[in-house]
């Protein structure tokens, strides 16, 4: 009995979603379209003090701690030691992502220079360390990673959760330097 009632629903619902709905039919269709962040001014409030924070936050990282383990893949001598947590645990260069796109996003919104010339820089950096390395890879944990945490000698699955670490780390560092990209044409 039960089976037929759940038959019963998936078929109402499936005749329902998929037949137009009349009242809708002449309306107009509004479309949300996107602006660019230099068109927002925050007024005085919690939203302009959580920016400042931001800003002095960014500010205050050391980008050759960021870089550091990017140097160190491409066999570069690191310009300072890197952060711990994330960067010493298998997300190597994973924050760096976050940083360039959150240094992007406050250039954009406030047209701050000291962030256009934070990303200037670290762009920069990735550049020699990707020459250095000359494979086209870039990245903040070595290429050979993956294989090295996720398999024994054999090609036998070892550890595939932690191998997979870097795969999100490596997707999260490229998807936001695609965005920074976007924002800054750098």
């Amino acid at each position: 009995m039960n089976k037929f009632y759940l038959k019963l629903s998936l078929i109402f619902i499936l005749i329902n979603g998929c037949t137009p709905d009349k009242q809708f039919e002449n309306k107009s269709i509004r479309h949300l379209n996107p602006f660019p962040l230099s068109d927002v001014e925050l007024l005085d409030g919690p939203f302009k003090k959580a920016m400042e924070l931001d800003r002095a936050y960014l500010l205050s990282l050391d980008m050759d701690r960021l870089l550091a383990d990017f140097r160190k893949t491409a066999k570069l001598d690191p310009k300072a030691e890197p952060y711990g947590g994330w960067e010493s645990m298998g997300l190597n260069g994973h924050t760096l992502g976050h940083y360039l796109s959150a240094c992007s996003m406050m250039y954009a919104e406030s047209g701050d220079t000291s962030f256009f010339n934070r990303v200037s820089y670290i762009v920069s950096e990735l550049s020699e360390a990707q020459d250095s390395l000359g494979t086209g890879y870039i990245g903040g944990i070595p290429p050979d990673f993956f294989e090295k945490s996720a398999f024994d000698p054999d090609g036998e699955v070892k550890n595939f959760r932690f191998g997979g670490i870097w795969y999100v780390s490596a997707g999260a560092f490229f998807a936001f330097t695609i965005r920074t990209y976007h924002r800054m044409q750098n």
